[in-house]
């Protein structure tokens, strides 16, 4: 469904009108859908988001192998190699420390949450135009080629990713926004309130602290 805006009600809830004539109460609306978020921009018209850079972005997943030959200054950090040129790779290690079902176990017996095993994420910066409609392999070609001579630790990390996952990321920055009262029921999440570096991202609890408390039932007619 394809959504439009929200609508506060008198009880306190909040309606979500999509195309089509479609809508859909709720007792709290979350706008998740990114940096151009149609429910920011009617919950916060003022706030804004500037547009920076663009980068590829690609994902390897960890073998022992390869965990056993990357130097220990890109493991578990959020890193960044530039070169004088402009050209950069930036990697993050995801990972879970504790094993997922043996979390799950631990404090949410009974969820089903899908186990995937750990990868590096990667972005490139490649100086040139921005190369939109270029397959993924294309892209994938194009980081390794900015990774070229580097050492071998990052150039392996480039050079052994999926190469189906290689896609071009837009970077936004989103200017800070201060507490909204007027719609407790309407709140933000990702990149929709916080467009920022994947490295300073926060968890869904921040921009659902304004929903913290829990809501009264609603009043059956």
């Amino acid at each position: 469904m394809d959504y439009q805006r929200y609508e506060r009600l008198d009880d306190g809830w909040v309606r979500a009108h999509f195309g089509g004539g479609q809508s859909v109460d709720g007792d709290l609306l979350v706008g998740a859908e990114g940096a151009r978020s149609r429910v920011r921009a009617q919950l916060l018209p003022e706030a804004v988001v500037d547009e920076l850079n663009w980068v590829l972005y690609g994902r390897t997943w960890i073998t022992p192998e390869l965990l056993a030959d990357t130097p220990s200054e890109l493991v578990d950090s959020f890193n960044r190699v530039i070169a004088p040129d402009g050209r950069a790779v930036s990697i993050a290690t995801c990972r879970t420390l504790t094993p997922v079902p043996e979390a799950v176990a631990r404090h949410a017996p009974g969820a089903q949450i899908t186990d995937l095993p750990g990868y590096f994420s990667w972005t490139a910066s490649v100086p040139g135009p921005r190369p939109d409609g270029m397959p993924p392999a294309e892209l994938h070609r194009l980081a390794r080629d900015t990774a070229r001579g580097w050492h071998e630790g990052v150039q392996r990390i480039v050079r052994e990713a999926e190469v189906e996952a290689t896609f071009v990321l837009q970077v936004y920055s989103a200017h800070r926004v201060e507490p909204w009262e007027e719609e407790p029921a309407v709140t933000l999440v990702g990149d929709a309130v916080h467009s920022m570096s994947p490295g300073r991202g926060e968890g869904a609890n921040v921009g659902l602290h304004p929903f913290a408390q829990s809501r009264p039932p609603r009043p059956t007619p």
